[in-house]
C-alpha cells in the first residue's frame, strides 16, 4: 500500500520491485482508506490473495487483491 501525498488515510495498491526501487500501480485510480491506518494486512497464501480492511465509500469492506491475476 502505498499513501496518498496530502491525503490523510488513503492509499493505492503498489507492487515494488527490490531489485531497482521502483513500483507499478496494481488498481490504477482505485484509491481506499484505510479502517488500520497503519496499513497492516496479511497475505493469505492458501489463494495468493492480499487482504485488508478498507473504507470504500464510508462504508467499511474487506479488500482482497489476487497476487497471481493482478485483479
Amino acid at each position: 500500500m502505498k499513501s496518498l501525498k496530502r491525503v490523510i488515510s488513503r492509499v493505492t495498491l503498489i507492487k515494488i520491485d527490490l531489485s531497482n526501487n521502483t513500483y507499478t500501480d496494481q488498481l490504477p485510480g482505485e484509491v481506499y482508506g484505510l479502517d488500520n491506518v497503519s496499513g497492516k494486512g496479511f497475505i493469505d497464501s492458501s489463494n495468493n490473495q492480499y487482504l485488508n480492511i478498507a473504507n470504500l465509500n464510508n462504508k467499511s469492506e474487506i479488500l482482497k487483491y489476487n497476487i497471481l491475476s493482478n485483479s
